[in-house]
């Protein structure tokens, strides 16, 4: 049995503090085209290049109008011609050169000849109209940086002159799964073995988090093998986990050989399902270490792992989500 009796035991909040207090990342940035953006997470602060709208447009549909013609009331229209007098104003395009005020078109009505007859009187000249600016004026914020690209904010970015946008490279997270106990799926599963699932649970929630994620085959427990896979993974990724292997098992080398190659801040936290979860840092890099059963490696990644991903790409730890509920029977 391993003697874990001089083990560093650490609360979740403290070792993720550790966590982030090691990690010195330099995220570097890539430009990518707006079609490909979705998910990434902006390099620095996007502003307008133009103004939205870039011209006096048309609110509502109507007609375009001189304000001045109105300057004593509703004036005698019955004369008026199209393109002379008046213009077409529909919603969102510009009205015509030489006018500046948009009457609804539910204001006026035509006779035969095309000549408008006018119910409204217009307030003010612009009534009706959106000025160049109104609804994004040119350098004004429109995503600040280290912000998730939405297709809100991704259309919102095309609407202010963007066709590509500067995001931060998605981080390289390494996962070495170990044990010799494991089979890689979709292998045959002989009589005392389980299938290594680990791997796809975490590339799947790195994926979803904004990581490029690595999975290494499956090791046996061999101090030489893990060794040499963690000074690997180490030297190629951001940030590196590494499942089980830190109980107290004749086998469990992981806890030594990060001693013996880094500095281990944490060797075991005070909660369950998720004891046996570490902190160290190799060569620069941090190297979280999961419990290895499904449940406890699924939920120590959600607290731990995820936080360092969220420091990397946003500069600070995304909390999770909070509600508040009320118990509808006692608990026992």
């Amino acid at each position: 049995m391993r003697d874990h009796s001089k083990h560093i035991e650490l609360k979740r909040e403290e070792a993720i503090a550790k966590l982030i207090e090691v990690s010195s990342f330099e995220p570097k940035t890539e430009t990518v085209d707006l079609h490909e953006a979705l998910g990434r997470v902006t390099a620095s602060e996007c502003r307008s290049k133009v103004n939205v709208p870039n011209a006096l447009c048309a609110g509502p549909d109507g007609i375009a109008v001189r304000f001045a013609d109105f300057a004593d009331g509703i004036p005698d229209t019955s004369s008026w011609e199209l393109g002379r007098d008046y213009g077409w104003a529909n919603t969102g395009t510009a009205i015509p050169e030489g006018f500046d005020t948009d009457i609804r078109i539910e204001a006026v009505s035509f006779d035969e000849a095309g000549h408008p007859t006018i119910s409204e009187c217009p307030a003010q000249q612009g009534a009706g109209c959106k000025q160049p600016g109104a609804d994004i004026a040119l350098g004004e914020l429109v995503v600040a940086a280290r912000t998730k690209l939405t297709p809100t904010k991704i259309s919102a970015l095309a609407m202010c002159g963007y066709s590509s946008v500067d995001v931060i490279v998605a981080p390289k997270v390494v996962f070495i799964p170990t044990g010799d106990e494991l089979v890689e799926i979709g292998n045959e599963l002989p009589a005392g073995k389980a299938y290594e699932t680990n791997g796809i649970l975490l590339e799947s929630k790195l994926r979803l988090w904004g990581a490029q994620p690595e999975i290494y085959p499956c090791l046996p427990d061999d101090w030489d093998q893990i060794k040499e896979a963690l000074l690997k993974a180490c030297d190629e990724a951001d940030i590196v986990s590494i499942n089980a292997g830190s109980s107290k098992g004749s086998k469990d080398f992981t806890m030594e050989i990060l001693e013996e190659i880094g500095e281990v801040f944490c060797h075991e936290t005070n909660h369950g399902p998720g004891r046996h979860t570490s902190a160290s840092l190799v060569n620069g890099t941090p190297v979280l270490g999961l419990s290895g059963p499904p449940s406890g490696c699924e939920i120590t990644a959600d607290w731990y792992l995820k936080p360092l991903v969220d420091q990397y790409l946003y500069g600070h730890v995304v909390e999770f989500a909070k509600a508040t509920a009320t118990l509808g029977e006692a608990m026992n």
